[in-house]
């Protein structure tokens, strides 16, 4: 397909380039883009934060460790190592931006999301090991823009595979902002979550 696309790209027939792509390539390169397309999604960096917001330094440790020959069950010779991590009970600020994006492809990266938040997925290194274990505070979820019905708080859909999600009783809007903020965050994603398991399975 990539090359396909490079040599539409080359005769210059861009349209018919990015219907093919918007055809033919897997829902991870329309998220998060592949060579000659940028992503639909872009994510912050995450700064270190007190209780109050305010951008901190970030706060590590070291911890020793000593590598163990899995036949013997003894220490290798000379492997001691040593590990920086970040301590516990750190806090970040980050945000995930998106952009057109259809709402099953929302409901996957909220499902994600919700794995990080649970524990069943861990970030970083030595995770086997207990390191990388996140949960997530203060959730936000806002949106605007031609496919959000402000009035009837809902997010319309953009593709055959996608569904409308309605935000009723959750969102509230604000500016022409559709909110949720705190637990209703999490029930808004848990929308979004839905339409991403039915899409899964039509796609199939």
């Amino acid at each position: 397909l990539l090359e396909h696309i490079e040599s539409l790209l080359r005769e210059g027939l861009t349209s018919e380039a990015l219907r093919d792509f918007s055809e033919r390539a897997c829902l991870l390169c329309k998220i998060f883009g592949a060579p000659s397309f940028s992503g639909h999604v872009s994510f912050s960096d995450a700064y270190p934060v007190n209780e109050s917001g305010e951008v901190l330094e970030v706060l590590t440790g070291v911890r020793a460790g000593i590598a163990i020959d899995r036949r013997t069950g003894a220490a290798y010779p000379g492997a001691l190592y040593h590990v920086e991590y970040v301590e516990p009970g750190s806090r970040f600020r980050f945000s995930i931006i998106s952009t057109n994006l259809p709402n099953y492809a929302i409901g996957l990266l909220a499902k994600v999301l919700r794995m990080v938040h649970q524990g069943w997925v861990r970030l970083g290194g030595f995770k086997t090991r207990g390191f990388g274990e996140v949960s997530v505070e203060g959730l936000r979820f806002a949106a605007r823009g031609v496919t959000v019905d402000v009035e009837g708080l809902r997010l319309l859909k953009l593709d055959g595979f996608d569904e409308d999600v309605d935000l009723g009783g959750l969102a509230s809007e604000s500016e022409g902002w559709l909110r949720c903020e705190g637990d209703k965050a999490w029930e808004c994603l848990a929308r979004f979550e839905e339409v991403w398991e039915r899409a899964k399975l039509a796609q199939g």
